[in-house]
């Protein structure tokens, strides 16, 4: 007798139903084990009378089980496969805060099938990541510019793959109301501070008592 598929690759929690084929009898009843363990268990998965083996949420060590099927009429008849279980794929809910502003940030991080060294991506890079449970991670990181960032977050090997993204909004800095960032000196920058309407055709002289500086234009 055999089993088909002969060998699968299988992540955590997912099944998939194995068939059993026996010749010389007409009796083509199977019994299902996994390990050796007739029915299996939770930890290394369990198999149905029908053949459909459902993985383990967790994975075992060895990440290998063997899925046997032994034939009815004859105990020494019997077909095996070998399945590899992988971690799950992460499935990404939210992201809490949805907006930040440039610089260091902290991120709360939910969702479902998180495991041990899953890890918060932005923009594709991965950032320090603490695993509070399957379905909330903490993450932070630093922002250096302003724009829309891709949050996604990808579980490790065996099986290592990602899940789809949130984007999260980073703002620049606000811009002080005043002139005391301004440089000095000849080609000097104001560094953003405007201290005039770009539409004034009138002559104005602003001066910035709090900084002791002073700005002439004359039009």
């Amino acid at each position: 007798m055999s089993v088909t598929p002969p060998s699968a690759n299988l992540r955590a929690g997912d099944a998939l139903t194995f068939q059993a084929s026996v010749s010389g009898t007409t009796n083509a009843a199977v019994t299902w084990s996994v390990n050796g363990t007739k029915g299996g268990t939770t930890a290394i998965g369990a198999i149905g009378t029908n053949g459909k083996y459902t993985a383990p949420v967790s994975l075992p060590n060895p990440n290998t089980v063997t899925v046997k099927a032994t034939s009815a009429a004859d105990a020494t008849a019997n077909g095996t496969s070998s399945v590899t279980l992988m971690n799950p794929t992460p499935v990404i809910m939210g992201i809490n805060p949805t907006s930040i502003s440039t610089g260091n940030f902290s991120l709360t991080v939910t969702g479902s099938k998180f495991v041990t060294g899953t890890t918060v991506l932005l923009n594709g890079s991965a950032i320090s990541t603490t695993v509070n449970s399957s379905t909330q991670l903490t993450a932070t990181g630093n922002a250096a510019s302003a724009g829309t960032y891709a949050v996604s977050v990808q579980n490790p090997d065996p099986g290592s793959s990602t899940s789809s993204s949130l984007n999260l909004t980073v703002s620049g800095p606000t811009q002080a109301l005043g002139c005391s960032g301004m440089s000095l000196g000849q080609g000097a920058s104001l560094n953003g501070f405007r201290p005039f309407p770009a539409d004034n055709f009138v002559e104005q002289r602003y001066f910035c008592v709090a900084s002791g500086r002073e700005l002439e234009r004359d039009y």
